[in-house]
């Protein structure tokens, strides 16, 4: 996570030059390791023009979610939390990026860009997901870990029996979930869906922890 002060183009290159340090500090060649984003822009209306310059300043796009929410610090316009993958050799590149920024895809993760919807269950946000998560060969079912942002918390409701429908009954296992208030860049949209969804592991192996790679299980 990152921060920094000035207008938001300004803000965003020195969020992105802390970030870039930050992965290169890790062992990673910088911010083409960036797998998802979620930009927190303290103004609605600032919005637009965030997305404008992260199109220009990342020219190799994570899935990106952005909301508009207070941040810490009033006199900041924009906050980043990102997530990098570290490649297993500076020559090896195991991140595939899904067409039109919908998301990306790594060998244990498909991370999908935020899906907007009117519905106030959210299932127009989560018909979208599932198509992103098709063209990554993944499904609702692998679905792990679901951020929802909503318009109105007083709706919130109506989303637990939006999720119920596809994930716990169509679609199970459910994911483990959170919910939050904030507007999005669509403004009669009730429900932003962020998700990340794994990839099934091949026979003979097993998942480490996040980040930690596959196990070969002994025969």
């Amino acid at each position: 996570t990152a921060k920094a002060a000035h207008g938001v183009h300004d803000e965003l290159v020195e969020i992105l030059d802390a970030v870039a340090k930050s992965v290169q500090a890790a062992g990673g060649r910088g911010l083409e390791d960036l797998v998802d984003c979620t930009a927190f822009v303290q103004k609605s209306r600032d919005l637009p023009a965030v997305r404008a310059a992260l199109k220009v300043l990342l020219a190799q796009p994570p899935a990106l979610t952005l909301v508009a929410a207070g941040l810490e610090d009033p006199r900041h316009s924009v906050a980043l939390r990102c997530l990098a993958v570290l490649p297993e050799s500076t020559s090896v590149q195991n991140i595939t990026r899904l067409p039109d920024g919908s998301g990306v895809a790594t060998s244990q993760f498909v991370y999908a860009s935020g899906q907007l919807g009117h519905a106030r269950n959210g299932s127009d946000a989560i018909a979208g997901l599932e198509d992103v998560l098709r063209a990554a060969g993944v499904g609702l079912s692998d679905v792990v870990n679901c951020l929802f942002f909503i318009k109105d918390r007083s709706h919130v409701f109506d989303l637990f029996e939006g999720f119920r429908d596809a994930f716990n009954e169509r679609h199970p296992p459910p994911p483990t979930r959170g919910e939050f208030q904030a507007d999005s860049e669509c403004a009669d949209c009730a429900v932003l869906a962020k998700c990340v969804a794994a990839l099934p592991v091949p026979p003979g192996l097993r998942r480490g922890n996040l980040g930690s790679g596959l196990e070969t299980i002994p025969s």
